[in-house]
């Protein structure tokens, strides 16, 4: 008797989601990323110049800067000869965090998922203090960030940075210390999409004054160049000095009027559930 062969069934996976096709695995070559062929690029950051290593492609891929000072013509362009780029007005934190941002495109907060639990527990002052301890290191790290952003000149980075800073004042609630607003200015011009958004918070803010008083504050030493800044938001506020006035929180409405387009579009708000944003990761 001949022998049967019972037909071949395929297999299915009990976790379809997770399953990894290799059909969809492999892909054409005229497929593959040309950021990740490109050449490397030796990145000096720093007084100290700690040295890293960033593909050509990925620097130039978003920042007109680095697109110029690789891809441009000219003497002037050294960087284009050399491989070589000096940021010494950069810290390496922040370089570090824009590099992880280039390759995953995601900011990743310094904040852990442990600590946010734990400040959801706490009442009072304690919990006043962990958020504003907490809400303004991701203030300070991303101010950096969305300064770099517009000294770059990567609009990718610097409106992800916009993004990631709401976040923090949605999640956290704690409003940013004045000496963010000083780095700021130091940093940015005064007439910035950043610099707007952080009058429109200390604005909608009722707890401001506090604010004033743990920072010391006063009259006579709000350092000159932020005199209009502090003057904008008191006459802004006056209309909201009775309590019965709601609260405005524009950046809730509208965060794109923050953003930097070269196009002039209106951009679409990303929103995962599953995250603390679509740019913040912990």
């Amino acid at each position: 008797m001949a022998p049967t062969f019972a037909p071949k069934t395929e297999k299915k996976c009990p976790e379809p989601d997770k399953c990894t096709n290799v059909s969809a695995i492999r892909k054409w070559n005229s497929k593959r990323p040309s950021r990740f062929t490109s050449n490397v690029v030796k990145v000096l950051v720093g007084e100290n110049e700690e040295a890293f290593t960033v593909h050509e492609g990925h620097l130039t891929s978003t920042s007109d800067l680095f697109h110029r000072m690789l891809h441009g013509g000219g003497a002037e362009f050294k960087e284009r000869i050399e491989g070589v780029v000096k940021l010494p007005e950069c810290s390496p934190e922040t370089f570090s965090q824009y590099m992880e941002y280039l390759y995953f495109g995601h900011l990743f907060t310094n904040t852990t998922e442990d600590k946010l639990h734990y400040a959801e527990h706490m009442h009072g002052e304690m919990f006043n203090d962990v958020v504003a301890d907490e809400s303004n290191k991701e203030y300070a790290m991303l101010c950096e960030l969305i300064a770099f952003g517009d000294y770059v000149q990567d609009d990718d980075l610097y409106n992800a940075a916009i993004e990631a800073f709401i976040d923090v004042h949605n999640v956290w609630g704690g409003i940013p210390k004045p000496a963010i607003v000083t780095t700021a200015y130091q940093k940015l011009e005064a007439g910035s999409s950043f610099i707007r958004l952080l009058q429109d918070i200390y604005v909608d803010d009722r707890v401001m004054d506090a604010m004033f008083a743990v920072n010391n504050y006063t009259e006579d030493n709000v350092p000159p160049n932020l005199a209009g800044f502090w003057f904008n938001v008191a006459l802004k506020r006056t209309k909201y000095m009775d309590s019965s006035n709601p609260r405005t929180c524009p950046w809730k409405k509208d965060s794109c009027q923050y953003h930097r387009h070269k196009d002039a579009e209106k951009c679409e708000a990303k929103v995962n559930e599953n995250e603390i944003s679509g740019v913040i990761k912990t």
